[in-house]
C-alpha cells in the first residue's frame, strides 16, 4: 500500500509556503523553516523523497544514488503519473533545489500533462450470440480432441510401465511360489538377479562354450545356474529372489 509522504513543500498563497515533516509519533508537522534557506537546504540534505505542491503543478521528488555519485549527494528527479503514463524530469543536486526550480519543473510536467492527447476509449464489440455459440463449440471440440489425445498418450505409457515395471512379492512363508515372475523378460530377470543379496548374474558370452544356450549366467550360494529357456529362468529368478528376501530378513 502507497502512503502519502510526510516530508512536503506546500504552496499557501501569496509568496509563502510551508514546509512540513514528521513529528515524534510519525505524523505530519508544520516545520518552522523558511525555503532557500540554508536550514532548508539541511533538511533536504537529510531526506530521500519529499512531496512538492506549487503554483502551477505537484509531483514527487527522489533522491537517487548511483556509483561514484557518493560526493554529490546523489542526484534529485522529479516523477508524476496522470493518465497511465509517468512523467520524469531531472532536478538536479541538493543545492539546486530552490522553490524558482521546483516550481519550474512543476509546470512542465503540468504543461506536458495538458497537452497530453487523451486516451480514446474504444467500444467494446458485441458478439453476435450465434457466432459466440459457434465459438464455444469449436473450442469445446478443440478441447476434446486434447484430452482424447492424452488419454491415448497416458495408456500408452501405462502400458510401457506395465511391460517395465518388477512387482516385489513379500519376503512371508504365505507366498512361495507366486506368479509374479511368469511375465519377465530375460533384462527384468537380471535386473532382479542383481538386486538380490550374494547373487551374481550375468548374460552368458561367446567363452561360456559349456552352456551355448544359456539365457544368463548365474551365481549363488556357491551354485552355478544356466537356464535355457525363459520359464526356466523365471523360475530359478523366483526361487533366488525370494531366498535372498528370507536372509535379508533373518539378518534384520
Amino acid at each position: 500500500m502507497t502512503h502519502r509522504l510526510n516530508d512536503e513543500i506546500s504552496y499557501i498563497t501569496g509568496e509563502a509556503y510551508w514546509l512540513y515533516g514528521k513529528d515524534e509519533e510519525n505524523l505530519q508537522k508544520k516545520l518552522e523553516i523558511s525555503p532557500d534557506t540554508p536550514e532548508y537546504f539541511t533538511w533536504l540534505t537529510g531526506l530521500s523523497s519529499f512531496h512538492f505542491k506549487g503554483k502551477g503543478g505537484y509531483f514527487t521528488a527522489r533522491r537517487e544514488l548511483k556509483p561514484g555519485d557518493e560526493a554529490q549527494g546523489g542526484y534529485w528527479y522529479a516523477y508524476r503519473k496522470a493518465g497511465k503514463r509517468q512523467y520524469k524530469r531531472y532536478l538536479g543536486t541538493t543545492e539546486r533545489l530552490t522553490l524558482h526550480r521546483l516550481e519550474t519543473i512543476a509546470a512542465s510536467i503540468q504543461m506536458d500533462i495538458d497537452h497530453q492527447p487523451a486516451l480514446e476509449k474504444q467500444p467494446r464489440k458485441k458478439q453476435d450470440p450465434k457466432e459466440s455459440k459457434s465459438l464455444l463449440r469449436a473450442r469445446i471440440t478443440h478441447l476434446e480432441k486434447i484430452v482424447t489425445e492424452q488419454d491415448k498418450h497416458i495408456i500408452k505409457l501405462e502400458q510401457e510401465l506395465r511391460r517395465y515395471k518388477i512387482a516385489t512379492p513379500p519376503p512371508t512363508e504365505e507366498y512361495p511360489l507366486k506368479i509374479w515372475a511368469l511375465q519377465l523378460s530375460v533384462e527384468q530377470c537380471l535386473e532382479y538377479l542383481k538386486q538380490t543379496p550374494g547373487c551374481h548374474a550375468r548374460e552368458r558370452t561367446y567363452v561360456d562354450e559349456s552352456t551355448p544356450d544359456a539365457l544368463l549366467m548365474i551365481w549363488y550360494k556357491d551354485e552355478k545356474y544356466a537356464p535355457g529357456t525363459i520359464n526356466e529362468l523365471r523360475f530359478i529368478t523366483q526361487q533366488i529372489h525370494i531366498d535372498g528376501l528370507r536372509e535379508t530378513s533373518k539378518e534384520w
